[in-house]
């Protein structure tokens, strides 16, 4: 009898459960010393002062009850009683909780992602992609300790019920998304993509969702929602989230700004920025609307495809994208990769390599490449939503619009 040789997919799934355990055991014994962790703490800290009866969107106030430095708090009032749960353990084991919470997660979304999204759930070299992609997205999510993955249980789970046409159940998970960051109502296009005769059902469930919603807010404390509204604008303003860390298209914009200030090529930043980062904007949802709405979505291929779109889209105009954000990215890149029709491996291959270049001698353009290592996942999302945008202009089976009855 034939002996079974395992093969290289064995070994791939061998290795990212080795990955994901170490990761795992490196933010376990580090986030005691608080070099991990941060954002946990900043959720942890912020639900103990509400609970205190101090303004939790109140730095100060919340890092002097805590007698630690800790970030602002700038999510949405809700929020705060999700986390207030685990203020009933100490903090350090309230991270560790949070952790292996975050880990569970994980699992449910690589289900989901496999099951539902790329209909391959052996795949093993998929797991090796999502630990590694965009600058390790997930681990940078476990490492600072944000909800980026539960948010993406939940938004994930949202696209799930839309493909079943549960509007209900859609609207409801991408509101449990969206109570962590609001930009994920981005994703309310959907319903206008669906067919006209199943538009009116997700219209009838957003209205009743969002009316509980607002109420509860206004009736659990309508003071801190207006704080809540009057904080919101000043996270466009932080100094410090740049580059790597913060890879939007409006920090890049910033970002190239104060380079050609500091060259003496403009007078003040705010000259360039934001007028280049509108423009981006309208341009970047002009194309992407002209190309959306011939989509098929009379099927599930074609609402995944929308589904993957749109998520390209809201990467590449949303003025604050996190390193982990770009967890949301990880289907879409992934499931283009595997169903490309127009886009060769020739071209990929050379366009990444010409990416790689440092020492450039054409004037003015080596800022241009510096300033590209450090937005290197955005430049990356801006490829992938060209390959789609490729896709739909010659691809077979996506660009055909379902016709109306």
């Amino acid at each position: 009898m034939e002996k079974m040789r395992p093969n290289i997919s064995t070994f791939v799934g061998i290795a990212v459960a080795l990955y994901f355990l170490v990761a795992v055991a490196t933010v376990l014994s580090a986030g005691s010393t608080g070099e991990y962790e941060g954002d946990f703490s900043m959720y942890y800290w912020t639900a103990k002062a509400y609970q205190a009866g101090i303004d939790p969107y109140d730095r100060k106030a919340v890092e002097a009850m805590s007698g630690r430095q800790i970030f602002q708090f700038y999510y949405f009032p809700l929020s705060i009683h999700l986390f207030r749960p685990f203020t009933l353990l100490p903090h350090n084991t309230a991270r560790v909780v949070f952790l292996l919470l975050q880990c569970g997660m994980l699992v449910y979304v690589f289900y989901l992602w496999q099951r539902f999204f790329l209909q391959d759930p052996t795949d093993q070299w998929f797991l090796l992609f999502c630990l590694l992609a965009f600058n390790a997205a997930v681990y940078a999510d476990l490492a600072t300790g944000n909800v980026a993955i539960i948010e993406q249980a939940f938004l994930w789970t949202a696209f799930a019920c839309f493909l079943r046409n549960q509007p209900v159940r859609f609207v409801v998970f991408l509101a449990l998304a969206s109570i962590f960051k609001m930009v994920l109502l981005f994703f309310l296009l959907l319903i206008f993509l669906a067919r006209k005769d199943e538009r009116l059902r997700f219209l009838a469930a957003l209205g009743g969702v969002g009316t509980i919603i607002v109420l509860a807010s206004v009736l659990a404390d309508a003071d801190l929602a207006g704080r809540f509204v009057f904080n919101l604008p000043s996270i466009l303003d932080l100094p410090s989230e740049q580059g790597i860390i913060n890879p939007s298209s409006l920090a890049f914009f910033k970002t190239t700004g104060a380079s050609l200030t500091n060259s003496g090529v403009l007078t003040s930043p705010a000259l360039l920025q934001w007028p280049l980062y509108i423009c981006w904007v309208v341009l970047v949802l002009g194309v992407s609307w002209r190309f959306l709405r011939n989509i098929n979505v009379g099927d599930t291929d074609g609402m995944i495809w929308a589904i993957n779109f749109l998520c390209l889209v809201l990467a590449l105009v949303s003025p604050r994208f996190k390193d982990y954000s770009y967890m949301l990215l990880l289907v879409p890149t992934y499931f283009l990769l595997k169903r490309t029709t127009v886009i060769k491996a020739y071209h990929l291959g050379f366009i990444l390599c010409i990416l790689s270049v440092h020492h450039i001698l054409l004037p003015g353009l080596r800022k241009f490449t510096v300033a590209l290592w450090i937005y290197y996942p955005l430049a990356l999302a801006l490829l992938v939503w060209i390959a789609y945008v490729l896709e739909f202009s010659v691809g077979k089976g996506v660009g055909e619009a379902p016709s109306e009855t």
